[in-house]
């Protein structure tokens, strides 16, 4: 891909508006979500960038021994990275992202040229939560971060809500106690 051949996705109002709507309906509030692209090609980089940043905070590496160090500082939401990249590649990142505590919540998403059955079942059997083959519409990928926070966002308002709903029915009626 040279630089008259990217494409940048802009989202349409309507698209922006419905992403904000899902924030405010989930958290009440507006909140940034922010996504790490891992990716060593910087025209693919750019072009993910390029695609997602009009809805996300978008952060970059290009290999997955910088986006650990990234992700020691930096929270985010989601990880999207590349398989194939010098220093350390998409799976052995994706591995360490879901064996360390801290991190194992952030959905990954792999992206790859390789569509062999065998290669996208090592990626989710890393913890992936999503695998999309190259060359993909990066519309489609905006669309599937939306989904990830918007239900990870969910399970955490319904487990706030049943945490609070439980310690108040260990309190009981008496007023002291609350």
């Amino acid at each position: 891909m040279n630089k008259s051949d990217s494409v940048v996705i802009i989202p349409t109002y309507n698209e922006k508006e419905n992403i904000e709507n899902i924030i405010r309906a989930v958290f009440g509030l507006e909140k940034v979500f922010h996504i790490l692209v891992v990716e060593d090609n910087e025209e693919i980089r750019h072009y993910l960038y390029s695609g997602l940043q009009p809805n996300f905070c978008v952060k970059q590496a290009a290999n997955g021994a910088e986006a650990l160090d990234i992700l020691k500082d930096t929270q985010v939401d989601i990880v999207i990275t590349d398989v194939m990249m010098p220093v350390m590649d998409g799976i052995k990142l994706c591995k360490q992202i879901k064996q360390n505590i801290v991190t194992s919540h952030i959905p990954v998403i792999i992206l790859s040229a390789k569509t062999d059955v065998n290669d996208q079942m090592q990626a989710m059997q890393t913890g992936a939560d999503d695998y999309i083959a190259k060359p993909f519409n990066a519309k489609v990928l905006v669309r599937k971060c939306v989904n990830l926070v918007n239900s990870r966002a969910m399970l955490q308002r319904k487990f706030l809500f049943s945490a609070n709903m439980e310690s108040n029915e260990l309190v009981g009626d008496n007023d002291i106690d609350r």
